[in-house]
């Protein structure tokens, strides 16, 4: 049964590793469009990149020259999960 489990899609904490998640991305302004084109959106397919996330953490900790222990703080904590 356990085994069965890990592979099962009906079970809720299965996580599938290929799949993708939809993402509204705002497309750039028109210049001069009278027609409200500049409100407008694209869809991207985005997967999770652990290293990526990690990188960028990294990237922002040393960027905006954050104390290390501001990974520690809750409301991140929050976000990130």
């Amino acid at each position: 049964m356990w085994s069965h489990l890990g592979v099962c899609k009906k079970f809720p904490f299965v996580i599938d590793r290929k799949q993708k998640t939809l993402v509204l991305e705002p497309k750039p302004k028109i210049e001069g469009g009278d027609n409200g084109e500049e409100n407008l959106v694209t869809v991207k397919a985005v997967g999770y990149n652990y290293e990526e996330c990690r990188k960028a953490l990294e990237k922002m900790i040393i960027l905006d020259e954050l104390l290390f222990n501001f990974i520690e703080n809750q409301g991140l904590n929050h976000f990130v999960k």
